[in-house]
């Protein structure tokens, strides 16, 4: 991706996170989505929540992994719902 696409590079990103989710790959998709919120507090809008939302949805069975804890934990400090926005 070119430089200045801040916003398609952070739902690329949580994207990628979603897939390795469904994947059950867990710590990847924890690390990814860390990689997603990092890059939201630079872009803010309803999209934005709603990818990272999503992220946090397909790992909720995982929630007892520290990573996903860990991840959660950031998702809360940024002001990213842990429910999926619709």
């Amino acid at each position: 991706m070119s430089d200045g696409y801040d916003r398609g590079r952070m739902f690329n990103t949580a994207l990628l996170a979603c897939t390795l989710a469904d994947q059950d790959d867990v710590e990847q998709a924890a690390s990814t989505g860390a990689l997603a919120v990092q890059m939201a507090g630079q872009v803010r809008s309803v999209r934005t929540t709603a990818y990272l939302s999503d992220v946090a949805m397909r790992l909720r069975r995982h929630e007892a992994t520290p990573a996903v804890q860990q991840l959660f934990k950031r998702m809360t400090a940024a002001g990213i719902p842990l429910q999926r926005v619709q």
